[in-house]
């Protein structure tokens, strides 16, 4: 009994520890852990993640142009035919096997201040990279924001249409009821029985609106469509303190300008093009550079002395009293022997060091021309910053008169509603006692029901256009 005790007990844990999971990856997800990753995950922010670590190696390249360089080159190879023997510097006609070592190294000394405006200019388009990485960032935290808001508007009026629903059904049993004690008519059955077909069409309807919601939010957090996922929500109440007729268009710039990192980024470029006239300029200024090199090399031809003598004996023709005489004289000579290929290295070992100097004289007009495309471009940074200075003003004065029309559309839509809700109550009690036919209470229920549609909408309106002002404000979107 033991063993199948132990066996069943494994079968629940592992039933209970797949439960567990399941319930941990349908956890409800908040609208600041929905925030955080989309900046995590979102594609728009890596590729502005890899656009500033591009900017970082690019600064690091022009930092490393202050350094001297060192390479190394090595050669070798089988001639045949007549050439020059690199150990003798002679012609000669025999095969012959080369080989060739050098190392050399090169440093800038001087070039007209171009290193260091580069270095200055890499990094102030780094921190042009990083600011537009904080833009992506504010930029997704207000998309997702919005596709939150928009679930909770579907889902509030998903439960709206439910209700409707069910009051529908409870004005059936009424009315049936009343049909039975003959106080109503039977057609008015059937007009009840109308609405409540409506109201189960609405239902679908808002399901769907729900369901493309939250395909929305999915899309926006690069999650799988089918992935299950869930928000939670929070207790939507509109700020009783929010006065959009407050704001106004001078003071929210001003905080914009100080706070949108895409402003920030189109000033640093302009400040890169400045540095850009500067770079370009160098190029008509003198360049000094120091150079040094060690080589060597080697000769399959190249022999030595041995050291050992040997006598022979070199004829030599002598004419005596109009006789010629052939005598022989000895003579001492040393033996030979190829020079090995590590002596060689050694005995043809050479240094060399110097300085470059180089003086720009006439170069086709390419300087100037240089010159002229980096003023160009400085005059084209500064006309972008400004457009986008003044298209940032433009949204900042169409989100305040959106706030200002959204709180007047809502306080509307609150009147509107209760003025309904009294008259739909006066309905009800008519219809209830008899004195108002199945058509005016249906009426005066759409009509309600229409206005609790509009206050949701509106309310949800109005919470999003408060929230874009608090976006350039630079305030965090929390709900």
């Amino acid at each position: 009994m033991k063993p199948k005790n132990m066996i069943f007990r494994s079968i629940i844990l592992l039933l209970l520890t797949g439960l567990s999971t399941q319930v941990m990856a349908q956890q409800k997800w908040t609208l600041q852990k929905c925030i955080q990753y989309a900046q995590d995950n979102g594609l728009d922010i890596k590729r502005a993640e890899l656009n500033v670590q591009d900017a970082v190696y690019l600064e690091k390249l022009a930092e490393q142009e202050r350094l001297p360089n060192l390479n190394g080159s090595a050669g070798g190879g089988l001639s045949f035919g007549r050439r020059i023997d690199p150990f003798s510097n002679l012609p000669v006609t025999q095969k012959l096997g080369y080989n060739s070592i050098a190392l050399s190294t090169n440093v800038n000394i001087y070039n007209g201040g171009r290193i260091k405006n580069t270095i200055k200019q890499r990094g102030i388009d780094k921190a042009a990279a990083k600011a537009d990485y904080e833009q992506s960032g504010q930029n997704i935290a207000l998309d997702v924001a919005v596709a939150y808001l928009n679930i909770l508007l579907a889902e509030d009026q998903l439960e709206n249409s439910k209700n409707q629903f069910s009051l529908s059904q409870t004005q059936l049993e009424q009315t049936d009821k009343l049909i039975k004690a003959g106080a109503r008519p039977a057609a008015d059955l059937l007009d009840i029985k109308a609405q409540i077909a409506q109201d189960e069409q609405l239902i679908v309807s808002r399901e769907n609106d729900v369901a493309l919601a939250y395909l929305n939010l999915k899309q926006l957090l690069e999650l799988e469509p089918d992935k299950p996922f869930g928000i939670s929500r929070p207790e939507i109440t509109v700020p009783e303190d929010a006065d959009p007729e407050g704001f106004t268009l001078n003071k929210v710039y001003q905080k914009a300008v100080n706070n949108q990192p895409g402003i920030q980024a189109g000033e640093l470029r302009v400040e890169a093009a400045k540095v850009g006239i500067d770079i370009s300029k160098a190029d008509r200024l003198p360049r000094l550079s120091g150079f040094a090199e060690i080589s060597s090399n080697y000769s399959s031809l190249a022999q030595r002395g041995t050291g050992v003598l040997s006598e022979i004996l070199i004829p030599q023709e002598v004419i005596f009293n109009s006789q010629s005489t052939t005598f022989e004289f000895k003579q001492e000579i040393e033996g030979r022997e190829d020079t090995p290929y590590f002596n060689q290295l050694a005995d043809n070992f050479g240094q060399v060091v110097g300085l470059n100097l180089s003086i720009p004289i006439y170069n086709r007009g390419q300087v100037k021309t240089n010159i002229q495309r980096a003023e160009l471009a400085l005059k084209t940074s500064q006309i972008n910053d400004q457009a986008q200075k003044q298209q940032l003003k433009e949204n900042i004065q169409r989100a305040i008169a959106d706030a200002r029309a959204g709180k007047k559309n809502y306080d509307a839509a609150l009147q509107t509603e209760e003025a309904l809700e009294i008259a739909y109550n006066n309905t009800d009690k008519k219809f209830k006692l008899g004195a108002s036919n199945t058509l005016e209470f249906t009426t005066a229920k759409n009509r309600l029901e229409q206005a609790k549609v509009s206050t949701i909408i509106a309310k949800y309106d109005y919470l999003f256009k408060l929230k874009v002002v608090d976006f350039y404000m630079g305030k965090k979107i929390v709900l």
